[in-house]
């Protein structure tokens, strides 16, 4: 991103530059017009290249929650937990982008036990499992609000 807005910078100002040269000039006061015209071109431009590069981030991001959702299968616990971790590691990814959602599904993963896993009998063996199906469930909603909107 940063490549392009600096080649987009220096293109668009030559271009300018030169017909800014081409313009009849007679005068500091045309000569500081098209001076204006050219720094608000250039300027204007990359704005535009910048804007579209965001643009361009977030489809990607909101591609790859997609098919994270779309790959999910939530049979068992051990997928569960795959599919937990799995969104833990995209959010770290883009972790800059979304610091706070990441942290909070970093606490959702903590607060299941998806690291930790303390089944001494059955009971809590079927309450670890609760856990985790309702922790994949809500780390998929999550995705899905990245992704651009709502799990159908």
């Amino acid at each position: 991103m940063q490549i392009d807005i600096i080649a987009t910078l220096g293109i668009v100002g030559s271009v300018a530059s030169l017909i800014a040269l081409l313009l009849p000039a007679s005068g500091w006061r045309a000569k500081a017009i098209h001076v204006s015209y050219g720094l608000v071109v250039t300027v204007l431009a990359v704005a535009i290249i910048g804007y579209r590069a965001r643009i361009d981030e977030l489809s990607r991001i909101e591609r790859e929650a997609t098919r994270l959702i779309a790959t999910a299968d939530l049979s068992s616990d051990g997928t569960q937990r795959g599919f937990i971790l799995a969104g833990l590691a995209f959010l770290e990814k883009y972790k800059d982008r979304f610091p706070d959602t990441f942290d909070r599904a970093k606490m959702l993963s903590d607060n299941v036990g998806v690291t930790t896993s303390k089944q001494e009998d059955a009971v809590e063996r079927l309450h670890q499992s609760w856990r985790l199906s309702d922790g994949a469930t809500a780390m998929k909603q999550l995705l899905g609000g990245i992704a651009g909107g709502g799990i159908h």
